[in-house]
Parts: C-alpha cells; sequence; structure tokens
C-alpha cells in the first residue's frame, strides 16, 4: 500500500478562536487510507479499477495534504501569504511521499519512466499523474474530449464569488465579475480570497470500461 504520512505540527491559536476543526481533517484523512485499502484489495483482480483506486486515493490524501497544511498556518498565525503556496510541489506537504512518486524533474522523458507513477515538473509547476490503463481517460476541453496518458494538477487560489457564494478559481471570478459588472474591481480581490486548492490543470474524466459503455448506448 502507497501510506502518505504527514508532517508533525504543533497547533497554536494566539486568538483564542476556534478556527478550523483539525480532529475533522485528520479523522477524514484516516477514514480515507482504510477506504483505500479496502479497495486496493477490493479491486485486485482488475488492474485498471485497482489503478484508478489507487490514484483517486493518493489524490484524497494529497488534497488532504494541502489542506492540512495551509489550516495549520492559519491557525498558528505564521501563515505565509496564500499566493506563496501557488507552483508548489504538493507532495513536499507529505513526510513520506507515496512509492510511486518519481521525484522533481525540470526535464522528464516519460516514455522511459514506469506508468502508475506521479512526479513534479519544475518547469510548468505541476503535478503529473501517468496513467497505464489509459484506454478510458480523456482531458475534457469544451466538451470536447481527447485522450490522454497523463492528468495534471496545480496548487491554485481560490475566491468566493459575492453573488453566487461559491468558491471559484481567479479565472471563473473573472468571467463571472466581467459578465455582471464590466470587470473585477481590483481593490476588493484580496478581501475575497477563499483559499487554496488542488485541481487539475484541465479537466479530465476517468471511466470504467462498464460506465463508458453506458454512456455511449444513453447516447445512441
Amino acid at each position: 500500500m502507497n501510506g502518505v504520512c504527514f508532517k508533525r505540527k504543533t497547533l497554536s491559536n494566539p486568538n483564542g478562536s476556534r478556527g478550523f476543526s483539525l480532529f475533522e481533517l485528520v479523522a477524514f484523512i484516516i477514514v480515507s487510507a482504510i477506504i483505500y485499502s479496502v479497495a486496493v484489495n477490493r479491486f485486485s483482480d482488475f488492474p485498471e479499477a485497482a489503478e484508478r483506486a489507487n490514484f483517486q486515493a493518493v489524490l484524497v490524501q494529497i488534497q488532504a495534504g494541502v489542506n492540512l497544511e495551509t489550516m495549520l498556518g492559519l491557525t498558528s498565525g505564521n501563515t505565509r501569504p496564500m499566493q506563496d503556496y501557488v507552483g508548489l510541489n504538493p507532495m513536499d506537504f507529505l513526510l513520506k511521499p507515496p512509492s510511486n512518486y518519481l521525484g522533481a524533474f525540470d526535464v522528464m522523458d516519460e516514455s522511459s519512466q514506469p506508468r502508475r507513477s506521479w512526479y513534479f515538473d519544475t518547469g510548468s509547476k505541476e503535478l503529473v499523474y501517468l496513467i497505464n490503463a489509459a484506454e478510458n481517460a480523456y482531458l475534457v476541453t469544451n466538451s470536447v474530449s481527447t485522450p490522454t496518458r497523463e492528468i495534471r494538477f496545480g496548487i491554485v487560489m481560490t475566491y468566493k464569488d459575492p453573488v453566487s457564494l461559491r468558491t471559484v478559481t481567479y479565472a471563473e471570478l473573472q468571467a463571472l465579475e466581467l459578465e455582471r459588472n464590466g470587470g473585477l474591481d481590483a481593490q476588493s480581490i484580496n478581501a475575497r480570497v477563499s483559499g487554496v486548492v488542488l485541481r487539475p490543470v484541465i479537466p479530465y474524466r476517468w471511466d470504467s470500461p462498464e460506465e463508458f459503455a453506458a454512456e455511449l448506448i444513453n447516447a445512441s
């Protein structure tokens, strides 16, 4: 199993406010690890399903690591500016990265690397997963699906849309404000910062063969 451990930090809140529930986040990480173990055992006879289960479980733990890092910083009062998290390697937030993490590279010859692996692209500042069973993996742009053998992620800042109260990216907020008010008010943008999150650089879908076949039938 690809175990992932998180940095041990001392939590202190000089303001005395409750802030975020660290207990709830740690409980979530433990539960996700248990679900991962069960999923790997359940799908061990189905390589493609096992790979997707492994990918999803590691992705959840990486996202939890990003959340934990920022929450600990916020509650301790010593957080770095949110924009400083953008472009960092999410694997650096883990004490022990997954066993299928290859490392950080400026130039990577993916053809010579094992599939089912993660690596960090220092040039684009993106975390990359190399898919092995890629028959049903697609990047989705403007409702157009393009086959892919890799999925890329990056840490991005998120903002609170004052109208819908949804958490959106800067590009999404910019598009909303352009439609409503003709542009984004630069003076208020900092007040709308919600946090940081790990997101795919390009939206993707990675279906099981059964799900893909069902969609074809429903579309016909």
